[in-house]
């Protein structure tokens, strides 16, 4: 028979463990949602600029080889470069290039997208992002399926929302939506605790989701 104490020190762990895994939850969020696409905008700006004038220049030096060659190949065979002769040449150098043409669309798209996506980003003030990420965190250990799987519907109902919330870091909204979900959380019909199996269950996916953030952090 587990005494009082002993349930309180269990109910301890569990909650300590719970505030790990939504932080852990909440940095993997942050990478995949912030950080990632930051990163990825900050390399097509600057990285992606200078790869964009490179491949400009080697498409031009890859057109004039391609001229040079035709064209010497034709003298040495002992015929004249007549206007309708460097047409030709000319028609063929734009097929030659269309695959790099390709390239240099793509990355002139990549470099416009790393544009927009700084042009776009509004300064927010420290005290509410640290509103935002308080009430996430919070919404995280009522809603998410790895730390309160009885809380299912609620997760299926609200989840998104905070997800988009979150992405924009309202702060406001995040609040109130702690408040909903906590009231509806108050409401729900209490179940028979399972410590040992519940420390046991967030201990693994702690690990995991650990494992999952260092990945993220090397590659």
């Amino acid at each position: 028979m587990m005494t009082d104490h002993e349930d309180s020190l269990l109910i301890g762990e569990i909650d300590t463990l719970s505030l790990q895994l939504a932080a852990l939850l909440d940095n993997l969020e942050q990478m995949q949602q912030k950080e990632k696409p930051y990163l990825l905008a900050l390399y097509q700006t600057r990285l992606g600029e200078l790869e964009y004038h490179l491949l400009n220049l080697q498409v031009e030096y890859r057109a004039l080889r391609r001229r040079i060659e035709q064209a010497v190949a034709l003298l040495n065979r002992g015929e004249m470069l007549t206007q309708q002769i460097l047409s030709d040449i000319e028609a063929q150098v734009k097929r030659d290039l269309l695959v790099w043409q390709t390239q240099i669309s793509a990355q002139a798209q990549a470099l416009a997208a790393g544009k927009a996506f700084f042009s776009g980003l509004v300064v927010i003030d420290s005290n509410t992002q640290q509103r935002a990420k308080k009430a996430y965190r919070r919404l995280v250990r009522l809603l998410h399926p790895d730390v309160s799987p009885q809380h299912r519907e609620l997760f299926d109902h609200y989840w998104q929302t905070v997800q988009d919330a979150y992405g924009d870091i309202d702060a406001d909204l995040l609040e109130a939506l702690r408040h909903i979900v906590e009231t509806a959380v108050s409401q729900c019909p209490h179940q028979a605790d399972k410590h040992a199996e519940t420390i046991s269950r967030l201990n693994a996916l702690i690990a995991s989701h650990s494992e999952r953030l260092n990945r993220r952090l090397w590659y």
